[in-house]
């Protein structure tokens, strides 16, 4: 592929829309880096609980800053249904302010919580996992068989074209014996005319 091929490739892909979903997946990431940026101290590597309802601490700086309103709930959901946040929630005594400032204790109810949703997220990763790897296998026994067949079929004969066109051979019939009737000699020498008269007399 030369140098302007491989140019213009790139501009059709560029050209091309992206999705509803990609696009908002573009987005909430975009926002969730905006909060790492703007609160280095709360959304960091290490996630931190955060204090109930701090989504109205965050809503004013984003509408200052023309961040998009829903984007800013779908990357707290997002960021707070990891689970390193919901970990976090389970080892940690309390939450803590969008400034980094401690916050109201964790009760035992946000930590049973916390640790079912952790629970299910695992098991739905190990479904997952599981119904990969059962794809997989019926994908390579597919091949596997696809492959046996092609190999059964080089194994046999082929046929011509001569052989598929010529009839095929009738079976040899003997030829019947001729039949030769011979004329058997009479016996009886009596004249014609004797067994003629010999009927008129009696």
């Amino acid at each position: 592929m030369t140098q302007k091929e491989n140019m213009q490739q790139e501009e059709n892909t560029e050209a091309k829309p992206l999705s509803k979903t990609k696009a908002r997946a573009l987005q909430t990431q975009a926002t969730m880096d905006w909060f790492k940026k703007t609160w280095p101290e709360v959304f960091s590597s290490q996630s931190k609980p955060l204090t109930v309802g701090i989504d109205q601490a965050i809503l004013p700086v984003a509408e200052q800053q023309s961040v998009d309103i829903a984007a800013v709930h779908r990357a707290l959901a997002t960021w707070c249904s990891s689970i390193s946040y919901l970990r976090s929630v389970v080892e940690n005594t309390h939450r803590i302010h969008l400034d980094g400032s401690q916050a109201e204790p964790i009760t035992d109810l946000d930590r049973e919580y916390a640790a079912r949703k952790i629970r299910e997220k695992r098991d739905r990763w190990k479904q997952k996992k599981q119904a990969q790897k059962r794809q997989m296998e019926l994908e390579r026994a597919a091949k596997e068989r696809k492959k046996a067949s092609g190999k059964k079929e080089k194994e046999q004969p082929k046929t011509t074209a001569k052989q598929a066109t010529s009839p095929a051979p009738t079976a040899s019939v003997p030829p019947r014996p001729k039949l030769s009737l011979k004329r058997r000699k009479s016996t009886d020498h009596t004249p014609q005319s004797d067994s003629l008269a010999s009927g008129i007399q009696a």
